[in-house]
């Protein structure tokens, strides 16, 4: 048995879940892989560097982190089973959510976010920015936020649209079961973590690997969401790595889903 990202055996089609995870990273961290076919994802970084203020290793830290995990909801057991049951597994409800809330918990797990900041007000300076007093620990939160949790939130829409504002964000339970034949899969993506010097993501990854579960943290997006169509810079950076990785989620499926 594997994990997959899609699954189609009427039409001879499918793509594993640790395949697809690991080339959209590279496709998104590609100096040569143009964002847009216009410029490339260099310019995006340093734009993200200069106006979140936190350094252009941290950038890449957390695109690596927001491409390779954006999928995470999909090793569900509940999500998994169809893949066999049926041979068919082609969307998999609302894992861009629980994948989304599984990051947010290990942003604060690991430190990303520290537990002293309160949620509503990183929801707040995404919408207004953040302050110049503004401390290092809260800029890199905001980071986090604005590069890894609302690109994975919303990774299935081109844009933060008025149909997302309607469906339920808060998963239905505090924790999802790992589906067996998905855990090396987990396994193999904390490997490629270590390879780029993220060993505390990767370490994260194989306790989930060993429990076998997703832990989840509900949060409400809506403040950021309800006010994110007005030019301001953080909203359009959002959407600019949305971009990003909806432009490599998409070229890499395209080559083995047709």
């Amino acid at each position: 048995m594997r994990c997959y990202a899609f699954r189609d055996i009427s039409k001879g089609k499918e793509e594993l879940f640790v395949d697809h995870a690991i080339n959209v990273t590279k496709c998104a961290i590609d100096a040569q892989d143009a964002l847009f076919r216009v410029g490339d994802s260099r310019a995006l970084f340093t734009k993200a560097s200069r106006i979140l203020k936190v350094s252009i290793n941290t950038v890449k830290e957390f695109v690596i982190i927001a491409t390779l995990l954006h999928d995470m909801g999909k090793v569900s057991t509940e999500l998994q089973k169809p893949c066999f049951d049926r041979g068919v597994c082609t969307s998999f409800k609302d894992h861009d959510v629980v994948s989304a809330h599984f990051l947010l918990t290990m942003g604060l797990d690991l430190g990303y976010i520290s537990r002293d900041i309160r949620l509503e007000e990183l929801f707040t300076a995404m919408v207004l920015g953040a302050s110049l007093e503004a401390k290092d620990d809260f800029r890199q939160a905001l980071a986090y936020m604005v590069i890894v949790v609302f690109p994975v939130l919303l990774h299935n829409y081109a844009i933060v649209s008025s149909k997302k504002y309607s469906l339920l964000y808060r998963p239905a339970t505090a924790e999802v079961k790992v589906f067996e034949a998905c855990c090396n899969d987990v396994k193999a993506l904390a490997s490629y973590l270590k390879s780029h010097g993220i060993t505390s993501v990767a370490s994260y990854l194989e306790k989930v690997a060993d429990e076998k579960k997703l832990k989840l943290m509900p949060f409400d997006p809506y403040t950021v969401l309800k006010t994110s169509a007005h030019a301001l810079e953080i909203p359009t950076l959002v959407e600019a790595f949305i971009g990003l990785l909806n432009f490599c989620d998409g070229r890499i499926a395209s080559t083995h889903r047709g």
